[in-house]
């Protein structure tokens, strides 16, 4: 292909799957296996980026491609059928910087050629990589749809009340328009609710977070020093500290609780909505559907539940800084 011939030199080893950051200067072998990631660095871009292998088939694999920390930045849903490839642009802007090739594919893992693009070159990405958005939409790289665990509601007369969290233990005071002691009577005591509760307290550590401290974790765990968006200057202002919350009365005895990440006034904007939204019943004691939205989009209880796990065994007040790798 043109691409492959824009590059000067190959590597013809075989990168497999690690969470140690491999530069990727030249075209590449890279082997994952179902579940499998890879942490890579691109020339001159200082960003560390995670290929995760999502699926696989005898003929077939998708592959997301996001910007390190996962949890806080949109993913690039690629698939390839064998033998195909796809420009993507791991910036998200229309120019590709890296071209990726299905060679071979099985029930268990995947090869990949994976290619740098000069920038200068100007090459468009491809119309068969799909973006999941950070604020919950999806841009049209190419038709895609997802679903959402909670139907919209068109109430138009629902009355939205915030309150503010504890940051260790998600509560709230008592507002005269809604029973907010049985809501989250009921919301605390189910697996989401536990689980924000869970986030909460990791969230709130980093108020005491140093740089030397992020710093030597990261290293740590990432086997690089952080750079570019990673650094503790950007990290510190995207990550929560806590939440507050917004209820909206949907039906009779049911609301819809969204849970806002509190982050610095000077972060970017799609790091300021709602993680995560659950409607509880308080009729039948229940949570009967909840869904993860904004930078969680894409994220299902399983895989929220294990980067938290991931974070927390950390052990350090800079815990839910450092980047999970499914």
């Amino acid at each position: 292909m043109v691409i492959i011939l824009l590059v000067a030199i190959a590597s013809f080893y075989t990168i497999t799957s690690s969470n140690i950051t491999t530069q990727i200067n030249a075209q590449q072998k890279v082997s994952l296996h179902k579940s499998g990631a890879l942490y890579f660095l691109l020339p001159g871009n200082p960003n560390t980026y995670v290929a995760y292998l999502s699926n696989t088939s005898q003929s077939s694999a998708v592959l997301y491609v996001t910007k390190s920390p996962i949890l806080t930045s949109p993913i690039e849903v690629i698939s390839l059928p064998q033998g195909a490839s796809s420009n993507v642009s791991t910036s998200l802007s229309s120019s590709a910087d890296m071209e990726i090739t299905l060679l071979s594919s099985n029930l268990s893992g995947a090869l990949f050629y994976f290619t740098p693009i000069p920038k200068y070159l100007n090459i468009k990405a491809s119309n068969i990589a799909r973006l999941i958005d950070v604020n919950g939409s999806v841009q049209q790289y190419s038709s895609y749809a997802t679903t959402t665990i909670i139907p919209s509601q068109s109430n138009s007369s629902a009355k939205v009340q915030s309150t503010t969290l504890s940051t260790t233990v998600l509560s709230s005071t008592t507002v005269s328009q809604y029973p907010v002691s049985s809501i989250f009577s009921v919301l605390n005591l189910t697996p989401i609710g536990k689980l924000m509760n869970d986030y909460s307290s990791i969230y709130a550590q980093t108020k005491s977070c140093t740089p030397a401290l992020y710093n030597a974790t990261y290293n740590q765990y990432v086997h690089t020093m952080p750079t570019g968006l990673s650094s503790y200057a950007n990290i510190s202002q995207d990550t929560p500290t806590g939440f507050t919350t917004s209820i909206a009365q949907v039906a009779v005895n049911v609301y819809n609780v969204s849970y806002v990440p509190v982050v610095s006034s000077s972060a970017p904007s799609m790091f300021k909505d709602a993680y995560v939204t659950a409607e509880v019943n308080i009729s039948s004691f229940s949570v009967s559907a909840y869904a993860f939205k904004g930078i969680w989009t894409g994220l299902n209880y399983t895989s929220a539940y294990n980067a938290y796990s991931f974070e927390a065994s950390i052990g350090n007040d800079c815990n839910a800084y450092i980047p999970y790798t499914p």
